[in-house]
């Protein structure tokens, strides 16, 4: 199962994140779980103390991962690259992400073991020696992207998102991949008109979105919420407790988790309760790819892409009966 924890810096969603994961590592000790911090300030590396220098980012690898799991694309496209932009219809030959065949050499080179059933990887960030300040965030998530449509996940396994909210999501088709959402969101105007401005794109699943308020302080932030939110997608607010900001705190999560155990154990109810449907899914990041295509992709490769890659419907059918 899919979850995606949203917003931008300063909202405490990495805390909310790094506290989701512990929680479930606890509650769900024996489930798969593969954790992306694809945050454009990558903190969770830093919360699980792991060593910022001897972080490999996968984000900086397109050409070897669109190899690995589409390597007979360019032939069988009659292509001369791979376009990277993305939304890459899978077909007869993709290789999908089995959990029972991720040791791959690859995916043994970019994850970090948390524990037996935790894997975190790291897309890229701001504050390490291997930094290339040149580089632009929002191209390099095309990595990311082509890697999750390629993961199998089920009822038994959880992939979980640190990233930032809006056009990083928005503008490709990472929106369409998560089955449920959470937006942290503080009681101001500002915030509340990016997740509006999220919920109200024509491709977001509504029904998948959920609102997490934090930095509550009076009554007249609890009346800001219920005229902003509708009241099923209200996970309510979180608890604020200074501990928690203190490093030397050493059970600042686990405070953190038992202040607010309700929000938590609410979330993961949402989440194995989603529904998951393959057909509807791959369709709907098959459409986006159409419409891309349309608009600037076919005219910029000079190919008609719109024709030559085409959905399989078999390897969906194949995916379904898998789960």
């Amino acid at each position: 199962m899919r979850i995606a924890f949203m917003w931008k810096w300063w909202s405490w969603k990495t805390t909310v994140t790094t506290s989701f994961l512990k929680y479930i590592t606890k509650e769900r000790a024996d489930k798969q779980k593969l954790i992306f911090d694809v945050d454009i300030n990558s903190h969770l590396f830093k919360e699980y103390s792991l060593n910022k220098n001897d972080i490999n980012f996968f984000s900086w690898d397109f050409l070897k991962i669109a190899d690995i799991f589409e390597p007979e694309f360019k032939k069988t496209y009659d292509l001369d690259f791979i376009p990277s932009f993305w939304t890459l219809p899978i077909n007869k030959n993709t290789n999908l992400i089995k959990w029972d065949l991720f040791n791959h050499d690859f995916v043994k080179k970019y994850w970090y073991d948390l524990d037996s059933t935790t894997k975190l990887f790291t897309l890229w960030n701001y504050i390490t020696k291997k930094t290339q300040i040149w580089e632009c965030y929002h191209s390099l998530l095309n990595s990311y992207e082509l890697l999750l449509h390629r993961i199998i996940d089920d009822k038994n396994s959880y992939v979980i998102a640190d990233t930032t909210a809006w056009i990083d999501n928005l503008w490709t088709s990472l929106c369409l991949w998560y089955d449920i959402t959470i937006f942290v969101v503080e009681p101001s105007e500002r915030s509340v008109s990016v997740y509006k401005d999220y919920i109200n794109t024509a491709w977001i699943d509504t029904e998948s979105v959920f609102v997490l308020w934090n930095k509550i302080e009076d009554e007249d932030d609890l009346d800001y919420i219920n005229k902003n939110v509708k009241t099923d997608k209200l996970l309510w607010f979180l608890k604020f407790n200074k501990k928690i900001n203190r490093d030397e705190w050493a059970d600042r999560y686990e405070l953190f988790i038992e202040d607010n155990l309700s929000i938590f154990n609410t979330i993961l109810e949402k989440l194995d309760s989603a529904d998951k449907n393959w057909n509807s899914y791959y369709n709907r990041v098959h459409k986006l790819f159409i419409d891309e295509s349309k608009s600037w992709f076919s005219s910029f490769y000079n190919k008609d892409l719109e024709k030559i890659l085409t959905l399989d419907k078999n390897l969906i059918n194949k995916i379904q009966k898998w789960e």
